[in-house]
């Protein structure tokens, strides 16, 4: 396999994942979005006045007229020189003299079984957004009395049913009363689970998700579906059907998810070699990625892709060594 070929599936793959995150900086996709997924949030505003505050840091200081955000600052070194790279981070304002910030960190993510779980890849995120926030202030009571919080909202692949898992901190009394509301749940992440190959649900967050993500869809039938939910005055159509129009997959290629049905069907006699193979397909893109932004030592790549079995270190070696 050429370099040549490898850079051009890099390269496309780096293209791929800057449109799906320019399709959810429209300020109408991303409010919808979290209205629909983000309860203390949704609960608490209309879309329209959601719309109004992301990006902001200040309720007196409301935007109505602008349709996209550029998002803050995605990346985050920290003390110990472990570099995380956010898909999407903006800001929403409260107004109730508690939590008066709060951060939203949107991902998305191609493999729900990357080698850990994506649970504690959520908790470093919130813990590392909170902490540089922190840094901001010169004393510690000045940091807690601004603290921000995170809301969190992750997007993956399932190949079955289509469901919501929600992470996050509630008051619960010696009685077994459980209260959950903004002014004590700092944090939350939403990982929503959305299969590709569906249409129209009765579920307005998941139908609208398979508008924007469904690369089987025409675009007049994403268009349609759109509609439904989402005010497409808000939405410059030109620019978003050039990002649809290069989105040949959605979150998951459909040969990892052969590869996933084919570990937990296992044929008894193939089963090792069909998880080394399965491991293999998901790590291949990542160490590739890694190898052409200059990172190319072998226990480097392992670390930052969360790697210590000694499996999966051979499998990047060969990786390495077939491809580069």
């Amino acid at each position: 396999m050429s370099n040549n070929i490898n850079t051009e599936e890099y390269n496309n793959k780096l293209r791929y994942d800057k449109n799906i995150k320019n399709i959810f900086s429209y300020k109408e996709i991303l409010s919808f979005l979290i209205k629909n997924s983000i309860k203390d949030i949704g609960d608490k505003l209309s879309k329209e006045e959601i719309f109004k505050r992301l990006g902001k840091e200040n309720i007196n200081d409301l935007d109505n007229k602008s349709l996209k955000l550029s998002g803050i600052n995605t990346e985050s070194k920290g003390n110990n020189n472990v570099e995380f790279i956010y898909d999407f981070l903006t800001t929403i304002p409260f107004d109730d003299g508690t939590v008066n910030v709060f951060m939203i960190n949107i991902e998305f993510q191609n493999n729900k079984y990357p080698g850990y779980p994506l649970e504690h890849r959520a908790l470093a995120y919130i813990s590392r957004i909170i902490n540089d926030n922190i840094n901001n202030y010169s004393s510690s009571i000045k940091a807690y009395k601004n603290i921000r919080g995170v809301y969190q909202i992750w997007i993956l692949p399932t190949d079955g049913k289509e469901y919501i898992n929600r992470y996050y901190i509630a008051k619960e009394t010696d009685n077994g009363k459980i209260t959950r509301n903004h002014k004590m749940n700092l944090i939350e992440s939403v990982f929503i689970y959305v299969n590709k190959n569906d249409k129209i649900t009765d579920n307005a967050l998941f139908t609208t998700l398979h508008s924007l993500l469904n690369s089987n869809l025409k675009l007049e039938e994403r268009f349609d579906i759109m509609k439904e939910n989402l005010d497409i005055n808000n939405i410059c159509i030109e620019e978003l059907e050039q990002d649809f129009s290069f989105a040949e997959y959605m979150l998951q290629s459909a040969e990892n998810i052969g590869i996933q049905k084919g570990i937990s069907q296992g044929i008894s006699q193939g089963i090792s070699q069909g998880i080394s193979q399965g491991i293999s397909k998901t790590l291949e893109p990542k160490v590739r990625k890694l190898y052409y932004l200059g990172i190319t030592n072998l226990e480097d790549i392992c670390e930052r892709l969360f790697v210590d079995s000694e499996e999966e270190k051979q499998i990047i070696l060969k990786i390495l060594k077939d491809n580069f």
